[in-house]
This record gives structure tokens, C-alpha cells and sequence, in this order.
């Protein structure tokens, strides 16, 4: 069998939308053809491969492609265009039910279920004792679906899909169905397919599920893929995505992001930042192409660069200019909190910053990702690990402090302080920020400089963990990022302890008798 499971090629799905059935219907009977329906594209030109054994998690926003993208992979639904190659036996739980006849029983459903996916009388009859078990939902097995809870609906419509033994899984949101202890179990079926080299396709909204479960991830937007690779990276985008609504590191259209920076306008056009001498005249933007930008880039009239904190570095190197467009304030006066008196992090809260001072420590990550729209910037930190400053290793158990300071360039109403400890795949160990704590804090002012102080003890196993910092406004209880800076801060966690697992519980072992008969 061939190595490779699935092969998307661009595929496009585009709906007909008429604004009423009037307008259905005069498009039918129109002598001319006249059009009266405009076209929505759920997916355009969408391609990608899986390999045979790997687990492809899928993100998206609603209404971005995803359920439509599974359909046509699962034969489903046919694609306005394009082509998918399938090599292997495909099981889809999509809809859970949705083929379910309220009047039949959970068991004639289930072998109906079977009928269609293909198995021989002989296996359905062979499965049932199992997927019986699997439901658990003891004498209603034989009951009309119709008098089911919705519970007992997801257990029995999971169990029979899950029994056909596929080489492709496509899973659309089916696996936190039930009670927590039925969805250990369907998260245990998951497991065991993977350990099995099943290819699997999984959408979910879940970053976690995401992370700690696919080899890949996918994110779709705007009908087509934006991030493709490692989970961890594709699920930072997913959430700037959903918190800002758009994604910094990708631009569908070019767009002008900053005018006469050091001689350059600066565009965003899909993964790259773009510095265009001023000197080629103006800029437009509806003509601007990948093309276009390449020839500036052949005639030595551009500078590119991934992200736009690199190209701002590029151009302060070339022009020979940094710190011009610092605004300076007067520094708050602060206090050593905690009965710290370090001379090191005395002087850290006393001195002012005016730029990015965060590259400086040792325990920065320069591989962080950051997001937000910068009306506040996290301009400095200092780590301290049982009193001892900017470590490179930390013990196990150790009292841990992270200061930060926050400049804001706007006035604030009502300011949100956030800090996470994730493993190096991306998983959460520990998360709070102010909100969660039920601190309310006061407005900050344009010009202020706040520093924060996080505490915790480090009952970590040993290994690399990384802790996101940010900052946020509070507004009709959502959050709207200011700076987030994903995996700034990287520790290095020792320990003499011997545990499995992430966290130390200091769990205790004692033997509290013996008998004898």
C-alpha cells in the first residue's frame, strides 16, 4: 500500500446564495440565464497531503471550511472542483446519528449502521457483544432510540461508528461526547487507533486535544489553509486568530502596514513583510502582487523578512537610527514587594525602559510568538528562582518570581495581567492571569509603566518549560490582547526526585501493617 493516506488537490467548494426563494426561482426560469444568486467559496484551492500513520488536527474559526472539507474527504459531499485521493478504508464520525431511525431500536440501528459501512453479517454479528459493552447503556440497547437521553444517543452512535476497523479515521468534533468517564474512553479508542498507525483527520476547536494529540495541524481561514506544520505553532496563530480576529503573520491582501519607516513603506502580503523604498513612487495597493514584489526584490528596492519586528531591526540597522520614536515618562516610583531586597532586582523595578530589553535576560526564548496590538508592550522581565536571578537551571520546588514591566503607549481602563507555564509541545501545566483571580485593577495612562509580579513554586518534573507572558484589556468580560508573548521566558527544570508525570504532588509512600493468618 502507498505510503501516502490522503491527497488533497486543490479542492473549491462554492455555494450559490440568493437572498430569497423569489430569486431562486426567477434564476431557474429566466430565458437569458440571468444570474440572480451570488457565490459563497467555503473552500478555494485547498491542498495538502497526509501520510499513511499520521494524525492531521484541523483549526479553524466557524464557518471556515473545516466540516466542508472533511465531507468531500469522506465522499460525502463532491467539491465544486478539484481532486482527493483516498488509499485505504475510510470511517467518518462526523454528525454522530445523523442516519438514525428514532422508531428502530440502538441495536437494529447499529446494525444498519454496519450494513452500510460495508461489514459481512458475519462481522456485525461478531461485533455487537462489543459495541454493546462499549455503550453501556444496559437494557435501552434494545429500546426505540426515540426514548434515548442525549447521552445515551452520542454513546451508542459513537460505539458504532468506532467498531469499524478503518485505515482512515475522520473525527469531526465526536470525541468529547458523553459523561467524562465515556469520554476517557473514546479518548482511549483515539490512543489506541494512533498506536495502530490508523491516518486520522481530527477538527476540533480544542487547542489542547491539538497539541498533545496530533503529529500536524491545518488551519483554515478564509476558505483556504494559512498555517500548515507544528501543532504548537499553528495553534498560536489559531489564537490570534480568535482574539484579534485576523493574523499577523499572514495577510490574504497586501496591505499598507506602516508609511515612511526609514525611507521604506512597509506591506504585509500573505507570510512575508515587504520594505519598499519611497523612492519608486507611490504605492498601489490594489495592483501589488507576489510577482510584483519580486521584481522589487530582484532590483534591490526591498527588504523581506518573516515577521515585522525583524524588518523594523533591518531598516534601524541600514539607516544607522534606533530608539527615535521612543516615548519617554517619567519612571512610577515602585517598591520591592515580597520582603525581596536583591540589589539586582532593586535596580530592575527602579530603572526606566523605553524598548525591548526582553532579549537581553538569558532565559529568553527567541523563538517566542508574539501577538497584539502593542496599545501596551511588554518591554522587560526578570526571572528569579529562589533568590537567585535570571537562572539557567531552576530546581524542582523552587520559589519562583517573574517581574515584568508594561509600558503603555494609550490610556487603559481596565488593564488584564497574564501569565501561563507550558510544556515544550505546547501543553498547559499552569495558567491564571488577573481576571481569573478576581482582581479588579485601576486604569493605566498613556506614558505609564507598570510592573507585575507573579509567584509560584516549581513542583515541575525535570525538563524545558516555557512561560507565555501578557497583557490585555478587559472589555464587556472579554479579553482584547495587548502584547501576548508566547514561550518568552525558557526554564530549564532540574530535579533529584524520581516521579512520572509533569507535576510533583509530593505524594507519600508508607506501609501501615502487616497481618498473618
Amino acid at each position: 500500500m502507498t505510503e501516502t493516506a490522503i491527497i488533497v488537490s486543490n479542492i473549491s467548494k462554492t455555494y450559490r446564495l440568493f437572498d430569497s426563494t423569489r430569486d431562486r426561482l426567477k434564476e431557474a426560469l429566466h430565458p437569458f440565464a440571468k444570474r440572480y444568486h451570488r457565490e459563497f467559496w467555503a473552500l478555494k484551492d485547498v491542498s495538502f497531503e497526509v501520510p499513511r500513520g499520521q494524525t492531521v488536527g484541523i483549526l479553524g474559526r466557524n464557518g471556515s471550511g473545516k466540516s466542508t472539507l472533511l465531507q468531500i474527504v469522506a465522499g460525502i459531499m463532491k467539491p465544486t472542483s478539484g481532486d482527493v485521493t483516498i488509499n485505504g478504508r475510510v470511517s467518518a464520525l462526523l454528525e454522530l446519528g445523523a442516519g438514525f431511525n428514532p422508531e428502530f431500536t440502538g441495536r437494529e440501528n447499529v446494525v444498519f449502521q454496519a450494513q452500510v459501512m460495508g461489514l459481512s453479517r458475519e462481522d456485525i454479528e461478531r461485533k455487537l457483544p462489543e459495541i454493546e459493552a462499549y455503550a453501556d447503556i444496559g437494557q435501552f440497547f434494545d429500546q426505540p432510540v426515540k426514548t434515548y437521553s442525549s447521552g445515551m444517543f452520542v454513546r451508542v452512535a459513537f460505539a458504532a461508528a468506532a467498531s469499524v476497523d478503518p485505515d482512515i479515521l475522520i473525527v469531526d468534533e465526536a470525541l468529547a461526547v458523553g459523561d467524562v468517564r465515556f469520554q476517557h474512553k473514546c479518548f482511549k479508542t483515539f490512543a489506541e487507533f494512533q498506536e495502530r498507525r490508523k491516518t486520522i483527520l481530527l477538527v476540533t476547536h480544542s487547542t489542547d486535544a491539538v497539541v498533545n494529540h496530533c503529529d500536524r495541524a491545518i488551519l483554515l481561514d478564509g476558505a483556504g489553509i494559512v498555517a500548515n506544520g507544528v501543532p504548537k505553532n499553528v495553534v498560536d496563530c489559531y489564537l490570534e486568530l480568535m482574539f484579534t480576529g485576523r493574523l499577523d503573520s499572514y495577510s490574504f491582501l497586501p496591505i499598507l502596514v506602516e508609511e515612511g519607516c526609514a525611507g521604506y513603506n512597509i506591506i504585509h502580503f500573505r507570510k512575508e513583510y515587504f520594505a519598499v523604498a519611497q523612492q519608486l513612487g507611490p504605492l498601489d495597493l490594489a495592483q501589488e502582487s507576489q510577482e510584483r514584489l519580486n521584481e522589487y526584490r530582484g532590483n534591490g528596492h526591498i527588504h523581506v523578512a518573516g515577521s515585522l519586528q525583524e524588518l523594523r531591526a533591518i531598516l534601524a540597522h541600514a539607516d544607522k537610527k534606533t530608539g527615535s520614536n521612543l516615548i519617554h515618562a517619567p519612571v512610577q516610583d515602585v517598591s520591592v514587594e515580597g520582603g525581596d531586597d536583591l540589589g539586582e532586582i532593586k535596580a530592575f523595578l527602579a530603572e526606566p525602559v523605553f524598548k525591548d530589553r526582553c532579549p537581553e535576560r538569558k532565559s529568553f526564548n527567541p523563538s517566542e510568538y508574539r501577538y497584539g496590538n502593542r496599545r501596551g508592550e511588554i518591554l522587560d522581565y526578570l526571572l528569579v528562582a529562589d533568590g537567585v536571578v535570571d537562572p539557567i537551571m531552576v530546581q524542582s520546588g523552587a520559589k519562583c518570581v517573574i517581574y515584568m514591566k508594561v509600558r503603555y503607549v494609550s490610556d487603559i481602563q481596565r488593564p488584564m495581567f497574564g501569565l501561563a507555564v507550558k510544556t515544550v509541545d505546547g501543553q498547559t501545566v499552569h495558567g491564571t492571569n488577573t481576571m481569573m483571580a478576581g482582581t479588579i485593577l485601576s486604569p493605566v495612562i498613556r506614558g505609564q509603566t507598570v510592573t507585575v509580579r507573579f509567584e509560584w513554586e516549581a513542583w515541575l518534573n525535570s525538563g524545558d518549560y516555557f512561560v507565555d507572558l501578557g497583557c490585555a484589556e478587559v472589555n464587556n468580560g472579554e479579553s482584547l490582547p495587548l502584547d501576548r508573548r508566547y514561550g518568552m521566558v525558557h526554564i530549564a527544570i532540574g530535579t533529584r526526585s524520581n516521579f512520572s508525570g509533569q507535576a510533583n504532588l509530593c505524594a507519600s509512600i508508607a506501609e501501615v501493617c502487616r497481618t498473618s493468618l
